[in-house]
């Protein structure tokens, strides 16, 4: 066996061959001045996070000082958290026990002997989360939901029964007791979503609130020939 040049464990087969070589250092000047390295630039300062602004939930709707007197009639449960939009997307739909409590009204008024409901009292809570203000302009904001349904409800139970006249006695108010009136203890997710809710009060006598927005046409009398 034979091999050609030289080789050692230790040789890297540059140490003998003479500058320049490809790839190879270059002389050293020791009076040439000394090159420092340019500064690293400074890490950006921490995103500062933004001052949170609250939406006002009740934005432009009337403040009613409500009494709400004896039990609920009806409870419209599980709002959304933060949320005071109606839902019908689980087992309890909101849209359909609206529809049930505007035929049981314009029922009580068409029915011969019944007991007219005059009034409609409509009670907002939310769950324990949140400040206070906070969660008294949330309960108003979703009774006040309930109610731009239920005047809808009313206004379709009304005409099919040809009593649109109803509704220009029939006043609902809207109120709100934020978290001070829980329904369900505890601070479950169950218990929460209970809590969030509007209260259903139907009344059988006058009292202050606002009426549903409806044009009762008149009655056409025969023209005598």
């Amino acid at each position: 066996m034979s091999y050609y040049g030289s080789f050692h464990a230790t040789d890297d087969g540059r140490s003998r061959d003479q500058w320049p070589w490809p790839g190879g250092p270059g002389p050293t000047n020791p009076n040439a001045p000394k090159t420092t390295p340019p500064p690293k630039p400074k890490p950006a300062p921490p995103r500062q996070p933004g001052k949170k602004t609250w939406i006002r939930p009740d934005q432009g709707m009337p403040v009613e000082t409500v009494i709400c007197t004896g039990k609920p009639n009806y409870i419209l449960g599980r709002f959304c958290y933060n949320s005071w939009f109606l839902r019908d997307d689980m087992w309890q739909r909101h849209r359909y026990e609206i529809q049930g409590i505007a035929k049981e009204v314009i029922d009580s008024w068409a029915v011969y002997g019944g007991r007219p409901i005059k009034h409609i009292c409509l009670m907002g809570h939310t769950d324990f989360h949140g400040p206070d203000d906070y969660n008294f302009q949330l309960g108003r904001a979703r009774a006040n939901s309930v109610r731009d349904e239920l005047c809808q409800a009313l206004m379709f139970a009304a005409d099919c029964r040809k009593r649109l006249d109803i509704l220009t006695t029939l006043t609902i108010a809207c109120g709100t007791a934020g978290k001070t009136a829980p329904r369900a203890p505890g601070k479950s997710d169950d218990a929460r979503a209970c809590n969030r809710r509007v209260e259903v009060y139907l009344q059988d006598f006058y009292s202050e609130g606002r009426k549903c927005p409806v044009i009762v046409p008149p009655l056409l009398r025969p023209v005598k020939t």
